[in-house]
């Protein structure tokens, strides 16, 4: 789900009036939200029912027909046997799996199996563009998310080895999208203990007396399975900050369906038991939450269900316990399903798989259908009480025995976020990749030589004062900049955290006059990367997220940086960020330190400095100016200063540029470079804005 608020104006004119009086205008302020709604419809074959339209579709919003204002097709089957599935670009349309495993009803032996499962997922049945987060959950400890929503397969398949023991598995990444592992010991079973038989005359009263414990442990049990359903509804809720269609897969031998239903089997050897105790008047040996349910619990079950159909979130179970007998060894039959994992997954639209040799055929035809999905959106006014639900309905015109699966409705924008919803939401901006200009930012990031076989990436981000005021109604401004560097198979190599509170009644003017300017550090290998910067602001819950693209060159090879525009000193207020490069001097120098300009803003005469390896003393240079239409200008540069070739084969060359002859607006300087054989050349470019 994807919201925008925008303000209409409504007027109202009165029944005409004398002409000697004017007309009457009353002005109200409506605000709409705009809701994106991903839609399945699967046939009866079970695949996805291709080639519908946006006038195939109808959208009741709390039973009110709203117009679909926006129509989208995302289809994610292979084009041919060998082909991937394309990624997914709209985060309506993305699929987002949480492996949870369940601690609290597993043992240790059953624990490899689920891990097999789980790898097994992630390596076949995952496909380019779906997300997959890892977790754990126990009654004692609660839920712990080991790692958020990624589509590193090898942090994900870290995580499932280690289940996030702190001993094996380490970060301090505060979106959990990295870890630092070590080596994974192996794990044993413990051996299991036997019980000594009891005299044949003392039967009967043990019968009884296990009896009585029995229903005490129920009780003590059922506790445990409430609190596992209030802390699931917690999940789902906390899921419904992100966009996309959300699958919870839960790893689990269940729990006994009894203490919540009822006794499915009464020709049991207990029901047969106490059946006859209750005719024979023996009340007291009669459970009876156990024999008929407990319907406190039960509604627990129904509530849980609630929440995850209104976050747009479905359980899947996978039963790790594997084949199951209804017959022991010793007691001939007994009851040993997996009826509680049923409970769960049908209660929030899901499945459950029994064994591993289903899984690849069950997840298939899970995968299959989804593989159309149909992104429709609608406006629709807010209510005035913030986390309102909304009913949605959506159906398909003439069709018959299609099985239609959306998100249940959604939820009024404005509730205070927890900590971990504000966790997810930030995750969930990060790996979707698009832009947010809530908050104005311009980001810098530029590779440099260092010791050791990472370069240094300082990353200046520059955030005007106006738009970091706007919305603020206290006196602080409390932000956060997360910066993460991710690889071509989007994998995190490095990242930057900061947390930023200023004081309004400080720095107010001077934020008003420009705004902060943020330096850190990264430490990356040569490669492609992806910058993506978040920006999120808590007093106005304004956010600006950007992606620049980042090559860090082989420095022993012939390279040329990015030209580098000066900034005026004491213009900004400073942060200074971590640097993962601890070691490498300041890098911004020619003869003596400067600080470079992130937005390129040039006026009358500017300084730029051109940074260049192993092209040689002698240096052949061109600079061309374009502006917005392609039009080219000669750059008027003046060389001001150089330094000598030094043992890293670097020449730093000083110009002054004039903006005479261009008119104000936006422009490209870029420069051509070769060696003094002219065979060996590289282009560089820069954007500036003419003030």
């Amino acid at each position: 789900m994807k919201r925008f608020v925008a303000v209409l104006s409504l007027y109202l004119l009165a029944f005409p009036l004398p002409a000697q009086q004017q007309p009457q205008r009353y002005e109200e302020q409506v605000e709409v939200t705009v809701v994106e709604v991903a839609v399945n419809v699967v046939g009866r074959d079970g695949s996805s029912v291709r080639g519908l339209t946006k006038e195939s579709f109808e959208v009741y919003d709390d039973g009110q027909k709203r117009a679909i204002e926006y129509f989208e097709v995302v289809d994610t089957a292979p084009r041919t046997s060998v082909a991937k599935a394309p990624r997914i670009a709209n985060p309506a349309a993305r699929r987002s799996f949480m492996l949870v495993f369940d601690l609290t009803n597993s043992v240790p032996g059953t624990v490899t199996r689920a891990r097999n499962a789980a790898r097994q997922f992630v390596a076949k049945d995952t496909r380019e563009g779906d997300l997959v987060a890892i977790a754990s959950f126990n009654v004692e400890r609660g839920f712990r998310l080991i790692t958020a929503f990624t589509s590193d397969r090898d942090l994900l398949v870290s995580a499932i080895d280690t289940l996030g023991d702190a001993r094996y598995f380490k970060t301090d990444d505060p979106l959990l999208l990295s870890a630092k592992e070590t080596n994974v010991s192996s794990e044993n079973s413990p051996a299991a203990g036997g019980n000594s038989d009891k005299a044949a005359e003392m039967e009967a009263i043990a019968k009884d007396i296990d009896r009585l414990n029995r229903v005490a442990d129920d009780s003590y049990r059922r506790v445990r399975v409430e609190q596992q359903l209030d802390s699931f509804g917690q999940v789902a809720k906390l899921l419904d900050s992100m966009r996309g269609r959300k699958q919870i897969i839960l790893l689990s031998e269940g729990f006994d369906a009894a203490l919540l239903q009822g006794r499915e089997n009464l020709s049991s050897n207990e029901s047969v038991e106490e059946t006859a105790a209750s005719t024979e008047g023996e009340v007291w040996k009669v459970n009876n939450d156990r024999r008929f349910g407990n319907s406190a619990s039960a509604l627990k079950l129904q509530k849980m269900g609630e929440i995850f159909k209104r976050s747009d979130v479905v359980m899947h179970c996978i039963d790790i316990k594997g084949l199951r007998s209804g017959v022991d060894a010793k007691v001939g039959i007994k009851e040993n399903s997996n009826e509680g994992l049923y409970l769960l997954a049908n209660t929030t639209g899901g499945r459950v798989f029994k064994n591993d040799n289903d899984l690849a055929v069950s997840f298939d035809r899970l995968v299959k259908e989804q593989e159309v999905t149909y992104v429709l959106a609608f406006s629709a006014p807010r209510a005035k009480t913030p986390g309102t639900f909304h009913n949605i309905k959506v159906k398909v015109r003439d069709m018959s025995g299609v099985r239609v699966t959306h998100r249940a409705g959604y939820y009024e924008a404005g509730h205070r976020m927890s900590v971990m919803e504000q966790t997810l939401s930030a995750v969930d901006i990060m790996m979707s990749d698009v832009p947010l200009r809530d908050v104005a930012m311009n980001i810098l990031a530029a590779p440099f030589p260092a010791e050791g076989a990472n370069a240094q990436v300082p990353v200046i981000i520059e955030v005007p004062g106006t738009s970091l005021l706007e919305g603020i109604t206290g006196d602080e401004i409390d932000a956060e900049i997360f910066v993460y560097a991710f690889d071509k198979g989007d994998s995190v190599e490095d990242f930057l955290y900061q947390r930023i509170k200023l004081d309004l009644k400080k720095v107010s003017d001077a934020l008003q006059k420009t705004g902060i300017k943020y330096y850190g550090t990264l430490s990356l290998p040569a490669g492609d990367y992806a910058l993506r910067t978040l920006l999120r602001v808590h007093g106005s819950n304004h956010d600006g997220f950007q992606r620049i693209d980042l090559h860090v060159p082989d420095f022993g090879l012939p390279t040329v940086l990015q030209p580098f525009v000066f900034e005026e000193p004491g213009k900004w207020i400073m942060v200074k960020g971590n640097s993962h490069a601890s070691d490498a001097e300041y890098p911004f120098q020619v003869n003596e330190s400067f600080i470079p300009a992130a937005g390129g803003i040039v006026d009358g005469k500017s300084r730029i400095a051109l940074f260049t390896y192993n092209i040689g003393e002698k240096i052949q240079l061109s600079a061309k100016v374009e502006d917005a239409k392609g039009g080219l200008y000669n750059a008027n540069l003046s060389l001001v200063g150089r330094t000598p070739l030094d043992d890293r084969g670097s020449t730093k060359l000083l110009f002054d540029f004039s903006t005479e002859g261009l008119t104000p607006g936006p422009y490209v300087l870029a420069f051509d470079v070769r060696d003094e054989t002219r065979t060996k050349s590289q282009s560089v470019s820069i954007p500036i804005t003419v003030q």
